[in-house]
């Protein structure tokens, strides 16, 4: 607990205090004080002498009061903190308080600085000291407080009367300062930011050392520029604050001068330095004055040798694999001995005059940047060198350029181009070949370029449908590049290639597929020969993109032969036969991989009556002949191993014997099987033959998509096996395939896979 005791038989408030009862003589006891004081209290006259034997804080939210008369004894070291509180010690003329060492109690000369002194802080109540005397302590300290004295006499103290901050305030009359250290209330340099109020009478206030500044102080923050060589002049830049009214830049060293060249509000500016011939080596300090101050910037810029200069160069740019490269270096101070370093690297160098120099940079192999400078005998050092500041030479890739952008190849065909290099190869030049898409075009792996080439053939080869990126690079060249589209006649086809359906029952189906997948829908339209042997489940249907092939479902209504055709404006026409029979478990021609043919009318067809037999997987085929029904019934031939079974209905069947061929088709009617040229330049009149098998009753050309196509006339042979095309072909038309249509009055003719497509190239 905190306590406070005075003599006995008198009440006094309790202090956290170490207390003695020393008797003085007979009749004097001592009031020993030291600790923390925890609420007011009030030190009288007749209660002490006290005797502060340690430090006595007053903290804030105190207030300890001195009466007139009081005297206080300090101990080696003691001190009174003044903490947030305040203290009144409220002397008379009559009855001052005195404040004293220890020691001077037995009558011995106390030394300076005996105690600690008095220190007031962190305190936003006003402290007063009235007719007080203090002696042989080490004086007052105010810090972040206000104090008012009257009439005090401060003796005899260590160091200053006073020691005051620059956010305290401190007035007062009537007072003295004698025998100390320092008579006089010591301010420290710093910047007043605040309100505050000096007005001590008696004793001065003093700043020993420093500026003392009302509101922020002027300053330098940096200076920015480049190392000054003697003999020369440069521009710096200053930033700071509270620099309006600059007056003066002032270097720190002889030898130099400076001018002011812009001001920038009180933020900053420029200014000019020149150094003289024999201007101290090494970092430079400076000062500047404005309306607020000086303002000081240690190393602020360093002086060093003159070294020459390095201004312009021209080029300032090479390239890879250029060869070697005349660069020309402006500047001063060239003379015979001056050497020009590549990275450090001495290279060819030719003296023009005191301002020019010619170099010669060698066939640079890496992009980048070379630092490029000029070393100078050093006039400071016997022996040594000077070298210039250097200059940045760039390293740029060498131009690879295709000759074209845009290739259009037509599948299983090659192109050529042509890659360029920006400047002939010095050497011998290896360049990466690539494909984004292996698959759709194949390019060799890489190209040569003899020493002295700039220019090469590069071979693209369609390998499929698609679109490919070819790329062209290397280490220290721009990666060329062109886009290459394979353009590949789209066809469509079934499967199986014939149909025998039974007569009604579950819908069968048939597989309607494209030659591959594209990235547009095409939507087919059905017609049927004879609706009333087959119904289909839909007039039409669509393959979506990304898709190659959809079902197709339809049923058998009446015993018959008939054809159904599919037909889509950019994928062509495909028949499909179909025979619907009663007998269809009989037959069992639907298990038949992947065609089944019915030829009705006509003679009996031997196998030698068989044409174009060409390839095919596997053939099924029944063969009916007026009148052979009642003698022959039917004739089946089954494929690659034909049997053809010969029986009626009360005989049965009975084999004539095994016929082994290749796998074949059965062509009956008009086909188209071949044209030629397969492929037209843009703005050309060209004549197309196509030829298959009768032919003879074309009566309708037609080519889709028509734009920039102009068909002008058209002649089928008298054999049937071709027909001739005039045409012309636009300069603007689109590039890419098209599709000739033939027909005769009884439909569209078929067409084998790419026979009836023309692809249009520039």
């Amino acid at each position: 607990m905190n306590t406070f005791i005075k003599r006995a038989g008198v009440k006094m408030p309790w202090f956290p205090i170490v207390i003695a009862l020393l008797f003085w003589g007979v009749a004097q006891a001592d009031t020993q004080i030291s600790g923390s004081i925890s609420q007011n209290a009030t030190w009288q006259a007749g209660d002490g002498p006290y005797v502060l034997s340690a430090d006595v804080l007053v903290p804030s939210g105190v207030t300890l009061t001195i009466e007139p008369g009081a005297l206080i004894y300090m101990s080696p070291g003691a001190r009174i903190v003044v903490d947030g509180g305040s203290i009144k010690a409220l002397g008379t003329q009559q009855n001052p308080i005195k404040v004293t060492a220890l020691a001077s109690r037995s009558g011995q000369l106390p030394a300076k600085g005996e105690w600690g002194g008095w220190i007031f802080r962190n305190a936003t109540v006003l402290s007063r000291l009235d007719y007080v005397d203090i002696e042989y302590g080490k004086g007052i300290s105010v810090s972040a407080a206000s104090l008012e004295v009257n009439h005090v006499t401060i003796k005899g103290h260590q160091g200053a009367a006073i020691q005051i901050d620059a956010s305290s305030s401190l007035f007062g009359a009537g007072n003295s300062a004698l025998e100390n250290d320092l008579n006089a209330i010591l301010v420290p340099a710093a910047d007043i930011k605040g309100t505050v109020t000096w007005g001590v009478k008696g004793i001065p206030f003093l700043v020993q050392s420093g500026v003392l500044s009302v509101g922020v102080s002027p300053s330098i923050a940096s200076v920015t520029g480049p190392v000054l060589e003697r003999g020369r002049s440069a521009v710096y830049e200053f930033a700071g604050s509270r620099l309006a009214g600059l007056a003066s830049v002032r270097p720190e060293a002889s030898g130099l001068t400076a001018k002011i060249t812009s001001i920038n509000g009180d933020v900053g500016g420029r200014f000019e330095v020149s150094a003289a011939m024999d201007a101290p080596l090494g970092p430079v300090a400076i000062t500047t004055l404005s309306d607020a101050g000086e303002a000081r910037l240690a190393n602020a810029l360093t002086i060093v040798p003159r070294k020459g200069r390095l201004t312009a160069m021209s080029p300032n740019r090479v390239v890879v694999g250029q060869g070697a490269v005349s660069v020309e270096l402006g500047g001063d101070t060239f003379g015979p001995e001056s050497r020009a370093l590549l990275d450090d690297k001495e290279i060819p160098t030719q003296l023009v005059d005191s301002s020019r120099i010619r170099v010669t940079v060698p066939n640079q192999t890496k992009t980048g940047g070379l630092a490029l400078r000029v070393r100078n005998p050093d006039a400071d050092t016997s022996g040594g060198y000077a070298y210039t500041d250097p200059l940045q030479l760039a390293v740029d890739a060498q131009s690879l350029l295709f000759q074209d952008a845009n290739v259009l190849i037509a599948n299983g065909e090659s192109k050529v181009t042509q890659l360029r290099l920006s400047y002939p190869a010095v050497e011998d030049t290896v360049i990466k070949l690539t494909s984004s898409n292996p698959a759709v075009v194949s390019v060799p792996a890489t190209v040569l370029f003899p020493a002295g080439s700039n220019e090469k053939t590069v071979q693209l080869t369609a390998v499929g449908g698609g679109t490919a990126t070819i790329s062209a690079n290397q280490n220290g060249y721009t990666t060329a590049s062109l886009s290459a589209v394979v353009d590949v006649p789209l066809s469509a086809s079934v499967e199986p290639s014939a149909l025998v359906l039974p007569i009604g029952g579950a819908d069968r189906q048939f597989t309607l597929s494209l030659s591959h997948v594209e990235t547009a829908a095409h939507t087919f339209s059905f017609s049927v020969a004879n609706p009333a042997i087959v119904s289909l489940a839909a007039s039409s249907v669509t393959i979506v993109p990304g898709q190659v092939s959809v079902p197709v479902k339809l049923k058998g209504l009446a015993e018959g032969y008939t054809e159904i055709t599919a037909t889509s404006p950019m994928a062509g026409t495909v028949s499909i036969p179909v025979y619907v029979s009663a007998e269809y478990d009989a037959l069992s021609t639907t298990h038949t991989y992947p065609l089944g043919i019915y030829i009705p009318g006509g003679e009996y067809i031997g196998r030698s009556d068989i044409v174009n037999t060409t390839a095919s997987p596997s053939l099924g085929i029944f063969v009916d002949a007026p009148g052979a029904r009642e003698e022959d019934p039917r004739y089946v031939i089954v494929s690659p191993s034909l049997w053809i079974r010969v029986g009626n209905p009360d005989e049965g069947a009975s084999p004539l014997g095994e016929i082994v061929s290749q796998p074949m088709d059965v062509v009956v009617g008009s086909i188209l099987s071949s044209l030629g040229p397969t492929s037209l330049a843009r703005g050309q009149i060209a004549e197309l033959i196509v030829y298959g098998a009768n032919l003879d009753g074309v009566n309708q050309v037609s080519v889709s998509p028509a734009q920039g196509i102009v068909i002008t006339g058209y002649a089928p042979a008298q054999d049937g096996r071709s027909v001739r095309i005039s045409f012309s072909v636009a300069a603007d038309a689109t590039l890419g395939g098209r599709r000739f249509t033939l027909a005769t009055p009884t439909g569209v003719i078929p067409a084998k896979n790419g026979a009836d497509r023309l692809l249009i190239v520039p």
